[in-house]
């Protein structure tokens, strides 16, 4: 198992490596790969981002202790958002040809929303880029046996260079590489498991861990269950990643049908891993400890097959820690340090500066996840951390005219306090609240003040939009 493996990684830092020549010294094909991705290289690209730890380990894992939707509800909150961007976002935002999501909130509301956007946003991807290194350790010590941690480093490592090295021509052509590696090994695994037994026993396995339940009896996590999904279903729609890839197509029309199918396709994958784990049961001995569904995968599963799946998950980590490292870092860089401290950061340097970025992104992630390994919690918080506060000023930003940039900075700060403060109070049966009740919150505001706020009664740059910087 480990030479396979260790050829995959190789093979992923040389693809990244030799990206690097599409670079060219410019800011542009660093930062959206020059605006010339093609459809299925996006859609296969978004695929790779969608498709991560919490929607294949930790999916299956979960749906073998809780049931079902315990699992899936990871994956299909992920696929839903590329849903949700490609009929509502992928578009206008494409349209208005952006390099970075907090570009945005530059262009409608200034400088110091774009600023909030940026910290809020790259907190919840270094959150998910955590929790993915997290999931690399696990990973590498049920297949190698090697220890987690020095593990993890390396990885983080070996990512870091190549992103830094090809930017986002390099993310997205390893996303190819990813995906195509996480299809071969998890169809081999489901057929696999399908031919070695009865129909009528994987059904009843199956129909015994599927219920409704979970989405409308309180004691059964009915409000987590909804706060889960909405929380990735909407909150996702913000993430740097998905956007930098939506930037990167070759047209708006290749923008929202790459998001289209990589929403359906992740839905489908997701669904498809829940049922696989559901199905490891039946080679699980009862009080097993540890992580069983990947002691199934390493002890009962063909070891041609075993080491594909294994592949096939460090892919899904692997595709989602470049893109969330590349997103990091270039809006720490552009929409941080630059906007506000442009003499710091000169404009012919920004590329220099971008990839410099990488590293310290990459630290801040190895210490999250060696103090919390918990890849499935990080992924939930990383997208409650921007649903709360940014998810409506975007929306609304796009689609309504009234409004401005008062309102969008009040309810950023209103609604992202309110999270905070929420953690610590709303008790552990009613956790699903700390989700939901921010993101109304900032609805109630920014429309409250925007309302108020007519545009007739303000300068007409305050109510539109700021010019793009050059």
């Amino acid at each position: 198992m480990e030479l396979p493996i260790t050829i995959f990684l190789m093979i992923s830092f040389f693809i990244g490596v030799h990206a690097s020549g599409r670079i060219k010294g410019k800011v542009k094909n660093f930062y959206i790969a020059g605006n010339i991705i093609p459809f299925w290289v996006l859609a296969l690209s978004l695929t790779g981002q969608a498709i991560e730890m919490g929607g294949t380990q930790d999916n299956a894992t979960f749906a073998i202790s809780s049931g079902f939707w315990a699992g899936a509800i990871l994956p299909i909150g992920i696929g839903m958002s590329l849903l949700i961007l490609g009929f509502f976002f992928a578009k206008p935002l494409h349209d208005m040809k952006l390099m970075t999501l907090p570009d945005f909130y530059f262009r409608k509301f200034g400088k110091w929303v774009e600023l909030l956007a940026s910290i809020i946003s790259v907190t919840g991807m270094i959150i998910l880029l955590a929790g993915n290194l997290a999931g690399i350790g696990i990973l590498l010590n049920y297949a190698l046996g090697v220890d987690p941690i020095p593990a993890m480093i390396v990885i983080a490592v070996i990512v870091m260079i190549y992103t830094t090295a090809g930017g986002l021509f390099a993310v997205t052509w390893n996303d190819v590489l990813h995906v195509s590696v996480m299809f071969i090994g998890f169809t081999a695994a489901l057929v696999w498991i399908i031919a070695n037994n009865d129909t009528s026993v994987l059904v009843n396995v199956i129909s015994e861990k599927f219920s409704w339940e979970p989405f409308y009896k309180s004691e059964q996590g009915a409000l987590l269950t909804w706060a889960s999904l909405l929380a990735l279903a909407l909150g996702d729609v913000v993430a740097l990643d998905f956007m930098e890839r939506i930037f990167a197509a070759k047209t708006a029309d290749y923008a929202r049908k790459s998001c289209l199918l990589s929403g359906g396709i992740t839905i489908f994958v997701g669904i498809a891993f829940a049922l696989l784990g559901i199905m490891a049961t039946l080679y699980i001995e009862d009080g097993a400890t540890g992580n069983v569904f990947l002691n199934f995968v390493r002890d009962s599963l063909p070891v041609g097959i075993g080491t594909m799946v294994f592949m096939g998950l460090i892919a899904a980590c692997i595709s989602t820690l470049d893109g969330a490292t590349m997103a990091c870092s270039t809006v720490i860089t552009k929409n941080i340090i630059q906007s506000q401290f442009p003499n710091l950061v000169p404009k012919r340097q920004l590329l220099f500066f971008s990839r410099f970025a990488c590293l310290p992104v990459t630290i801040i992630a190895i210490i999250i996840a060696i103090i919390n390994p918990v890849p499935g919690d990080l992924l939930i918080l990383a997208f409650d951390v921007v649903f709360a506060g940014l998810f409506v000023p975007l929306t609304l930003g796009i689609y309504w005219k009234k409004s401005n940039k008062y309102a969008a900075l009040i309810s950023i700060i209103v609604a992202s306090t309110a999270r905070i403060i929420l953690q610590f109070v709303i008790p552990e049966d009613l956790a699903g609240l700390a989700t939901l009740i921010p993101p109304v919150l900032s609805l109630i505001t920014f429309v409250s003040i925007s309302l108020f706020l007519d545009k007739k009664t303000l300068p007409e740059n305050e109510v539109t939009a700021y010019p793009a910087r050059g």
